[in-house]
């Protein structure tokens, strides 16, 4: 067996900033400078909408009670964040931020572990004067399958062309493929115009919206979770007391 010994600041999630050898009095201390670095910066607002938990989805329709799968008017978390690029020769690893702005105390949050020249977002404080609301419902009926899984998992055609259910094998529950109404709107109640970017997380696919966001797929089916879990983002700068209005929908399997 080979042996290799580690630096004390070798690994792709640690750093160990040198400051040479110091020397202290019994019971002094010491605060030391260990960086400083100037860079540009963007101040926007953030809003991440989260998914819905397949737990809270199955309890719904599985006992018809707790919860609501799909949150009615749910007013979502809006954040003033800083973005900017770490300026320095090396990371920046975890720790406290602090905002300031003319001496002022604006905010503090904690920042987290960023290579030399990596962007890095610092949430500052809520934004009360941006509101941004979500709304779900199941759409009346099912929909065409685009597919259907027999009990081994694989993928058989669909001669019927008829709404069908789906059987999957790990626990031989049935379940519907069923379309979601989505809708988010934004308040800017702001006097100015502002930048804003909305993060929505969902478990389904086949997304369709007027407005196009970017889309990434976080993961993808397997055996436990029968719903791609999806990001969608949008960029939106609505004017001084503008109201924008996103609608989308998607498809997702749901326990029939």
């Amino acid at each position: 067996m080979t042996q290799r010994h580690v630096t004390a600041n070798e690994g792709p999630d640690t750093y160990y900033h040198p400051v040479g050898k110091k020397s202290l009095e019994a019971g002094s201390r010491m605060s030391l400078l260990v960086g400083e670095g100037s860079a540009e910066y963007q101040r926007v607002l953030e809003c991440r909408i989260p998914i819905v938990s397949e737990e809270a989805l199955q309890n719904y329709n599985n006992n018809n009670r707790g919860d609501l799968p799909y949150k009615k008017g749910e007013v979502s978390d809006v954040w003033e964040v800083l973005r900017f690029r770490n300026p320095l020769g090396f990371p920046m690893t975890t720790a406290p931020a602090t905002v300031t702005a003319q001496g002022r105390f604006l905010g503090q949050n904690t920042s987290y572990w960023t290579g030399a020249g990596a962007e890095l977002t610092v949430p500052v404080t809520r934004a009360m004067s941006v509101q941004v609301v979500s709304d779900e419902q199941e759409r009346d009926g099912n929909i065409e399958p685009w597919q259907i899984i027999d009990p081994s998992g694989e993928i058989i055609e669909n001669k019927a062309k008829r709404p069908t259910l789906y059987r999957f094998f790990n626990d031989g529950s049935t379940y519907r493929k069923q379309v979601i109404d989505a809708k988010i709107t934004v308040k800017n109640l702001r006097s100015e115009r502002v930048k804003i970017r909305l993060t929505r997380l969902i478990a389904g696919e086949s997304f369709h919206a007027e407005i196009m966001p970017e889309i990434k797929i976080l993961a993808d089916r397997t055996s436990q979770n029968f719903n791609r879990n999806t990001e969608l983002k949008w960029d939106l700068t609505p004017e001084p007391g503008e109201t924008l209005v996103i609608d989308f929908s998607y498809e997702r399997f749901i326990r029939h």
